[in-house]
């Protein structure tokens, strides 16, 4: 959230990757990508919900650039 508002403060755009569309990060980002997948917490304290969403949102981006950098 500090370097989110850092980049606003110096009118850079932020793009957040977010698991839930209404959270802080969301909310100050200028764009926002969310995915919905329910939480899993182990003793209601550790978070092991899957990352595969963002990996994949990430990776697809990534492809998506290097292929536009090619041409």
């Amino acid at each position: 959230l500090r370097f989110a508002s850092q980049f606003s403060l110096h009118h850079c755009k932020v793009l957040s990757i977010t698991s839930h569309e209404h959270s802080r990060l969301a909310k100050l980002a200028d764009f926002n990508l969310s995915w919905h997948v329910p939480q899993t917490r182990i003793a209601g304290v550790y978070d092991i919900t899957t990352q595969i969403p963002v990996i994949y949102i990430l990776e697809s981006l990534g492809r998506k650039l290097a292929k536009k950098l090619a041409e």
